[in-house]
């Protein structure tokens, strides 16, 4: 049965359009199915078909088809696609040597980095489920997301503002062991050294034992790996906590067929992207990239799905990068 929608809920539906600047592209009459389809782009079709697929493919798939381009630029050292796969692959790999399997979880508590990508794409791979963590949270609000979600193994940075509250977490019921990204290794060759000798107090001493995994011994295999059969309605991947305003922060269970569906929704909002000929801004921080809005698609997905380089930013964009002309920016206001 199809609403019924006079010429009253037709100039209501134009006032509320001028009120947020949105001006109806078509024609809104009484065989509309739905009122909204008034302000729909003529390009996008409602009824179209959505492709679902495991999440780790668009990666695959990139690599594929773009694998000497640019990924990813973070901190002025760049990555192609073909660099970003392998290390997914070695990752993935190296994450099975450790235990990992479908619907085992897997922390992220890393700022906007190449290591956030590629962990976790790895991790999806793998089989198992990443739930992200918001590194500025304190020690006790990092706990209760631990034995909340069940998370076995956490991926942080060997920064002296991270790696201690994750250390601490070793103590909260389930968590087995972390991996420790060391943060020189993502900077250019001369940043890298100059950061190791000079910023050195900034940075953890890391036990060596099996609680604690370098990100170098984690990729030290050949990233041979098959990954599990993926069930896209019953496979979680990402468990994304809300922000707790209201409330005691609870995990969106998110999984594969949610989040390829909302991707190629995306793609085709934006159809007139050129696959491989695009940039895109990471500005908005990994790890609250969906907390406000469940069925946004995690940070660089959508630039992965059109084989763009995605530049990453900890902090809004600054004056030099406005002349980089970047196709596309995950961000708010505040962040332009």
């Amino acid at each position: 049965m199809k609403p019924v929608f006079g010429a009253r809920e037709k100039d209501l539906l134009n006032r509320i359009g001028e009120r947020f600047g949105f001006t109806p592209r078509r024609e809104v009459t009484p065989e509309t199915p739905y009122p909204w389809l008034a302000s729909y782009p003529d390009k996008i079709d409602w009824s179209q078909t959505i492709s679902r697929k495991p999440l780790h493919r668009f990666m695959d798939e990139a690599v594929e088809r773009f694998g000497d381009n640019p990924s990813v630029n973070s901190l002025g050292k760049s990555y192609s696609y073909q660099e970003i796969g392998d290390l997914v692959n070695k990752v993935a790999k190296g994450f099975n040597h450790l235990g990992l399997e479908r619907g085992v979880k897997v922390g992220l508590c890393l700022p906007n980095c190449p290591y956030s990508i590629i962990s976790y794409y790895a991790v999806l791979k793998a089989g198992g489920t990443v739930v992200n963590y918001n590194p500025l949270y304190v020690e006790q609000e990092l706990a209760a997301q631990v034995e909340d979600s069940k998370t076995t193994i956490l991926v942080t940075l060997d920064l002296q503002q991270l790696y201690p509250k994750a250390s601490a977490l070793l103590e909260s019921k389930g968590l087995r062991q972390i991996i420790v990204c060391r943060m020189s290794e993502i900077l250019p060759p001369l940043k890298g050294i100059l950061f190791s000798t000079l910023k050195r107090s900034e940075i953890s001493e890391i036990p060596e034992d099996v609680q604690h995994v370098s990100f170098a011994n984690l990729i030290n295999n050949d990233g041979e790996i098959e990954s599990p059969e993926i069930n896209l309605d019953g496979d979680i991947a990402l468990l994304q906590y809300t922000g707790g305003t209201t409330g005691t922060p609870k995990g969106a269970m998110l999984t594969h067929g949610n989040l390829s569906a909302n991707m190629a929704q995306v793609l085709a909002w934006v159809g007139d992207l050129e696959p491989g000929q695009e940039k895109f801004f990471g500005v908005l921080p990994f790890f609250l990239c969906l907390r406000h809005d469940a069925g946004h698609e995690p940070w660089n997905c959508d630039g992965v799905g059109a084989g763009a380089v995605t530049a990453l930013r900890t902090r809004p964009i600054a004056e030099d990068d406005r002349t980089n002309q970047g196709d596309g920016v995950d961000g708010g206001p505040d962040d332009l």
